[in-house]
């Protein structure tokens, strides 16, 4: 029946979303799989991509079922609004290589401004945002110098703002065991948040799936302290 249907479609999004969930965490969030390091986790990475794909092909059946709870339902999956996004959101998985940090707003326009550059590519048709994140990524993780924690993003569509925050700790790891077993360096760090206002979301495709866009303008980037941290 269209009832049984309807709540048999339901369960399979929430299995995805357990599977995400748990590859989310097999990954260390996606920071496990490190093109610049090797290809290992390269394949949990492409599971990962795979489930997102079937959401997504989910929330498209949905859209041209019959049985309107089953249409009502795709909003849970690709939202149509602000609203359905109204909110904090927790990163769980990310799929970008080279970073986590880079679902921040901040760095989202430094890769736009990219886009305005006379040239996109070095010569050797290197990508120059990619090689800007993997040279930052190996300036700011390698030796233990900075650990990326929490990463979660308030949406209000009353005010159209976006808060993007993420918490970082520097010098947790600054041991060498040839000088000795004690820290050389004191850990700090904190919350740096990011502020950037919002459009409406409109219709856009990725890898031939619908999925919804949200434009944003960055205003300003600050810290806040987080608690047990000394401050940045």
């Amino acid at each position: 029946t269209a009832s049984s249907s309807s709540s048999s479609s339901v369960m399979s999004v929430e299995r995805l979303k357990i599977q995400l969930l748990q590859l989310g965490a097999a990954l260390d969030r996606g920071q496990a799989y490190n093109p610049t390091s090797g290809s290992y986790y390269e394949e949990n990475m492409n599971v990962a991509r795979q489930k997102i794909e079937q959401l997504l092909d989910q929330a498209a059946a949905k859209e041209v079922a019959t049985d309107a709870d089953a249409a009502s339902a795709a909003t849970s999956t690709v939202p149509n609004s602000l609203e359905d996004i109204d909110g904090e959101w927790e990163l769980i998985l990310s799929t970008v290589p080279h970073g986590i940090f880079r679902s921040s707003p901040f760095f989202l326009a430094i890769q736009e401004s990219y886009e305005y550059a006379e040239t996109k590519t070095f010569e050797d048709g290197t990508n120059k945002p990619d090689l800007f994140f993997k040279l930052h990524e190996l300036q700011t993780c390698s030796w233990g110098v900075s650990k990326v924690g929490r990463i979660a993003q308030f949406i209000d569509p009353k005010s159209k703002y976006l808060y993007s925050t993420f918490d970082t700790s520097l010098f947790s790891l600054t041991v060498i065991p040839i000088l000795g077993w004690f820290k050389l360096l004191p850990t700090f760090g904190g919350c740096v948040v990011t502020a950037a206002t919002i459009q409406e979301l409109t219709p856009d495709v990725f890898r031939d799936r619908k999925v919804a866009k949200l434009e944003m303008i960055v205003d300003y980037t600050t810290s806040r302290k987080v608690d047990g941290l000394a401050g940045l």
